[in-house]
């Protein structure tokens, strides 16, 4: 399949369905930025998928009142039956700066998502104390995936799956400068193996967060 004839077929409840063939084995949740499609997703052309993108991406906790994502989740796992779920972030990432930077002009100028990362922005900043834009840019990157795979174990239809061994969850993150993909674990992935962007990621410090592995530079 060529480059101009890889699209999304259709979309259902906030899913994208990408590339061909079946079943459709990954959901895979990216930001609102389109920035992967021409790159990234090309290397999945061979393979099904489902696509849900979200804001940096962002993805609140269950109980949050967050309909989609309650639907969303609750239809990829228990009517798809995907089985693995991957987050994926970017760098760099041009919403994820304009949230941070949301999240920094205070209370009330703060989107929903904005302030979601509000803390995350807290966080990196204790864990790291003073770094330059790039580096800071990238740490919140990386604390931002962690959270959002965190955020997915609190769902009960996640949960369950995980623990009935019908379900992994995958953390990357795809360098749009260098066009590699960072990633820790996961080697069985149906999407990673159609990928020839993948490179061993450094060894990774103590994570803020840590409810599965991750690349940290």
């Amino acid at each position: 399949m060529d480059q101009g004839t890889f699209q999304k077929q259709h979309a259902q409840q906030g899913l994208q369905h990408w590339g061909e063939g079946s079943p459709v084995g990954t959901l895979l949740v990216t930001c609102t930025d389109p920035v992967l499609d021409d790159t990234l997703f090309q290397d999945f052309a061979g393979v099904r998928f489902l696509l849900w993108r979200r804001p940096g991406p962002t993805i609140p906790p269950s109980g949050s009142g967050d309909r989609e994502a309650e639907q969303v989740l609750q239809r990829a796992v228990e009517q798809e039956e995907v089985t693995e779920i991957v987050v994926c972030g970017h760098l760099p990432s041009t919403v994820l700066k304009n949230l941070v930077e949301q999240a920094d002009e205070g209370e009330e100028h703060r989107t929903k998502d904005s302030s979601t990362l509000a803390s995350i922005v807290r966080l990196v900043r204790q864990k790291y104390g003073s770094l330059p834009p790039d580096q800071f840019h990238q740490a919140v990157v990386e604390e931002n995936v962690l959270l959002q795979t965190a955020n997915l174990r609190t769902y009960g239809p996640v949960l369950e799956a995980m623990s009935q061994g019908r379900l992994q969850l995958h953390s990357w993150i795809y360098d749009v400068e260098h066009e590699v993909l960072y990633v820790r674990g996961g080697s069985e992935s149906r999407l990673l193996e159609a990928s020839g962007r993948f490179v061993q990621p450094p060894a990774p410090p103590v994570p803020i967060h840590d409810p599965c592995d991750i690349y940290l530079a």
